[in-house]
């Protein structure tokens, strides 16, 4: 850990004996290189036409992420340095489902070409956020034109079927659990022999 910080209002007149509360940060890490998404700089070059992002669980983060260098206002410098169009494939449970009103958001703006939700269901008997709803995932993308919300895991054909929309050079980024992340590399080899290493970034949720 690079530093340790208290708290603020950690400690209050009321709880002078309390252990003080601390947060512990580590050094930042460069993990995609821009406008290439790549890991590393021998790839840096390699121009794409387009950008998908196949993500899952917590790894739904990556899409604003990538989004935010593709946007006049967030992006560093007032020009946007990632222009390809980017669609999203995203696979989640259904009592576990992350950013899905700000998914739909970023559809109905256009800051992504396309979202293709997948949804299995829960394989706990446990709620894993007691007292929290989850989300209307169906509902949150019914009236939106460039989204679709399908029952299904990722399969080799619902993932040629989106390959087979995009244009071509493409860029893929990965990111989820790590079963998650070996089989989509195992099935992008499997459907794509122009999607070599250079093509796929892989990154770890």
């Amino acid at each position: 850990a690079a530093a340790v910080a208290r708290a603020a209002g950690a400690e209050t007149d009321g709880d002078a004996g309390a252990p003080e509360a601390a947060v512990w940060l580590s050094k930042p890490m460069k993990t995609l290189h821009v406008p290439s998404l790549a890991l590393g700089d021998e790839h840096i070059n390699r121009k794409h036409a387009s950008v998908l992002l196949l993500v899952a669980g917590t790894g739904v983060v990556a899409v604003p992420q990538v989004l935010h260098h593709a946007n006049a206002t967030t992006c560093f410098g007032g020009r946007p340095p990632v222009t390809q169009p980017v669609s999203v494939m995203y696979s989640c449970r259904s009592d576990d489902a992350l950013l899905i009103p700000e998914l739909a958001g970023l559809c109905r703006q256009g800051s992504l070409s396309r979202c293709t939700v997948l949804v299995t269901p829960s394989q706990s008997a446990k709620t894993p956020f007691p007292g929290v709803a989850d989300a209307d995932i169906a509902a949150a993308f019914s009236e939106v034109d460039n989204a679709v919300c399908v029952n299904a895991r990722l399969s080799p054909e619902i993932l040629q079927a989106e390959l087979a929309r995009l244009q071509k050079p493409l860029r893929v980024v990965v990111s989820g659990p790590a079963g998650f992340n070996g089989a989509c590399k195992s099935m992008l080899k499997q459907l794509d022999a122009e999607l070599g290493p250079e093509a796929v970034t892989i990154l770890s949720a």
